[in-house]
């Protein structure tokens, strides 16, 4: 390394976000560096202003949110959101949703993917940089592209 050496032991938080009801699963930074989306179990989506906290948007969706990731044009939210909100062992398939950032509108909903889809929870996901290929990872221990 160039000399620095890591921080470990406690840390002091920089900042707290308060506002969701319920678990926290999904996170993730728009490429702006000023900006953090955020889902949870009590069913929203969470726009946050890193600078001082402030919740910027949020919007109620039908189902838990366990994974987001932010497209490439910074200006969509993906998120796959399950059929059975009450119990995520019981998960039969699951919906992509993409929700314009600005707009809070939903612009596109793929599935459910009933014949070649994950039958649990999906937990993560990832997308290339050129957006062409979203990659997701479930509880059923299966990853689709």
């Amino acid at each position: 390394m160039d000399g620095k050496q890591l921080a470990v032991g406690p840390w002091d938080p920089v900042k707290t976000f308060e506002g969701h009801e319920d678990t926290i699963f999904a996170i993730a930074a728009f490429p702006d560096g000023k900006r953090i989306v955020t889902g949870s179990v009590d069913k929203t989506i969470r726009i946050w202003r890193l600078e001082d906290g402030r919740e910027m948007k949020k919007w109620a969706v039908e189902k838990r949110i366990h994974a987001l990731v932010i497209l490439r044009n910074r200006k969509h939210v993906v998120s796959p959101e399950e059929d059975s909100p009450e119990d995520s062992d019981k998960t039969e398939y699951w919906q992509v949703y993409v929700r314009d950032a600005d707009t809070r509108r939903v612009t596109v909903v793929a599935g459910p993917f009933k014949s070649h889809g994950h039958t649990n929870a999906v937990l993560t996901l990832d997308i290339s940089p050129d957006s062409g290929i979203l990659a997701s990872g479930s509880l059923d221990g299966t990853i689709i592209l």
